[in-house]
Order: structure tokens, then sequence, then C-alpha cells
């Protein structure tokens, strides 16, 4: 099969571009800039130049592809590059030059925790997207990960970081919030067997890895396997709202912003519809995946 690939250079992208070119698929990677030596597949891939808020430079990138998975999304805005920008007229423009090229399916990525009525601007832009692609005529699947981690991953990497670096380990409000963490080489087996079986078209499924963690757990998971024993101290969540939005208006490199604190402080899991009880995926625990992220 002949696949298009968008957010083709990014943590998950490049996971993905592995997956299918090991399973014998021709990619189409879609980049706005070219990739580094050793960042694609060196075998059955092809690189074009694009950008997914720029619609003429799409086209020539899907002709002749028979699916596309469209990964391209952002955690947090920056100039020029919106929440509405990306996930919403981004990947209007996406379906539109896919339908025009022929393209027959699309696999999607979205995020746990996308609903209508949702609290955070990045979820309410990820539904957005989502309706655009139930509504596009094409053969459609849509997948919602949970924490994705994975060597060079954004989440995890900070809390390593922060537990390596800081004087204390800092748990923000009760640290109860659930996540289900997933390996990005799960996510990508994920997509794989979405894009190859039309059976799993018309269904929006959730993807989370094998255990519930909660946030806390999570950053002790961390620190045990690092042989950590710095003490762990919860701040208010109130005080770290408070303290993102003024940081946020100053510095691009404040950890979190008041929208990513809303989504940490809800439950980030895989329900009702898990997509592992669909495709049959063994899954990897967040404790072995850890061991290879810290492994030098």
């Amino acid at each position: 099969m002949r696949i298009a690939l968008t957010g083709a250079t990014g943590f998950v992208g490049r996971a993905m571009a592995r997956e299918l070119a090991g399973r014998g698929h021709h990619l189409t990677c879609l980049v706005r800039s070219d990739p580094r030596p050793g960042q694609l597949p060196a075998e059955g891939v092809t690189v074009a130049r694009g950008d997914i808020l720029s619609p003429d430079s799409l086209a020539r990138a899907f002709a002749g592809c028979d699916a596309l998975i469209h990964l391209v999304g952002i955690i947090r805005e920056r100039s020029g590059a919106s929440f509405e920008a990306v996930h919403v007229r981004g990947t209007n423009n996406v379906i539109e030059a896919a339908a025009a090229s022929g393209v027959r399916r699309i696999v999607h990525m979205s995020a746990a925790g996308t609903r209508p009525g949702a609290a955070s601007r990045y979820h309410q832009s990820k539904w957005r997207a989502e309706e655009s692609v139930r509504a596009s005529g094409l053969e459609w699947t849509i997948l919602r990960p949970s924490l994705i981690f994975g060597k060079g991953d954004g989440f995890t990497t900070m809390l390593i970081d922060l537990v390596r670096k800081a004087p204390v380990v800092p748990v923000i409000g009760s640290g109860r919030n659930l996540f289900q963490p997933i390996a990005v080489e799960d996510v990508s087996a994920a997509f794989a067997a979405c894009v190859e079986d039309a059976a799993m078209a018309g269904n929006t499924f959730e993807l989370g890895g094998p255990e519930r963690l909660s946030f806390e757990t999570i950053l002790r998971v961390i620190a045990g396997r690092m042989k950590s024993r710095k003490p762990f101290v919860h701040v208010p969540a109130a005080l770290m709202r408070l303290l993102s939005g003024t940081m946020s208006r100053v510095t691009s490199r404040f950890p979190l912003t008041p929208d990513q604190l809303i989504m940490l402080g809800e439950d980030n899991i895989a329900e009702p519809n898990h997509a592992v009880e669909a495709l049959h995926l063994p899954l990897t625990p967040f404790a072995e995946g850890l061991d290879r992220i810290l492994a030098p």
C-alpha cells in the first residue's frame, strides 16, 4: 500500500515511519524541511516538502497514495501555530487535498479526553478536527491515544529532567488523576493495523497502555527507576495555575501552560472504546518502556 504520512519527522511520526516501512508499505512523508540523516527509513520512503497550512503544497504529496495517516498536532501554541490553525484548519486542508488526490482512507490521530464541551482549548480543537474527519467522505478511523512515551518524547522526558534536577519532586494537586501510558511503538502498531484493515473504518477508538497510573505513581516509578530519594511535595493546583498564567506570558520556556494544567487535572484514559479490544495488540508496561528511555 502507498501511504501518505504527515508529521513524519515528529516523535510519533519517526516511529510510525519505521513501523510502516517495516511492514512493506511505501511512504510519502510530508515534511516542512529536509529530514536529518537517519531520521526516516532509507528504504521505501519518498520525502515531499509541504505544510498542512499551505494547501497548495499538499496535492503533490498525496498524489498516487491509497491512504493517509494524519499525525500533525501541537500541545502548546506559539506565534503562527494556534490550536485552531494546526488542528482545525490544517486538518481541513489535509482532508480536502486527500480527497482531491484520490486518497480513499484516512487514519487520524486525536487525543484521549477529546469530546464535545471539553474544558481545554486543546481538546476543543481536537474535537472540531475529528468532526471534519467524520464528515470527510473518506473511509476514516480516529485513534485517541493517552500519554505516549518513548525515547525522545516530551512529557516523560520533562518528568525525568524534573526528578533529576529539582531539589524536591513536585506533584501538582492531589496527583490522583489517571493516565494510561502507551509506548510509541504500540501506538505505531495500532495505526498500521487500522490503515491496513478496512473493517476498522468508521470507528473512533481510545488507545492506552496496559496500566492505569496516577500522575503521582508515574513520578514515583520514574524516581524509583532513577534511584532518586528526593522527597515528594504536593503543590496546590491553584498556585500552579497562577504561576503558569503569569510565566506563560513572559516566556515560552515555562514547562506547563494554563491549558495543559486543565488537562493535567483530568483523567486521561482509554474508555469506553479501547482499540486494543478490536486490534488485539500486545502492550508495553510503563516501567519496561521507561527502562529503555533511561538506558544510555
